[in-house]
């Protein structure tokens, strides 16, 4: 899951963007920023996919 990983690459400082910036979940507009990985379900992970996808292409 890339949230998942996304998470997990700031617990290990391993960004390619500043540690100090926003995390691309929130960028985005996801609807999963703050909430516990556990409760991320596959409607959720469907959006930030959408969601991704619309940011890229802009």
């Amino acid at each position: 899951m890339a949230i998942q990983m996304i998470r997990k690459c700031k617990e290990h400082n391993l960004d390619v963007i500043g540690s100090s910036h926003d995390r691309p979940e929130k960028v985005f507009g996801f609807p999963t920023v703050n909430l516990p990985i556990n409760q991320v379900d596959e409607k959720m992970e469907a959006e930030c996919v959408r969601k991704e996808i619309e940011h890229v292409r802009y």
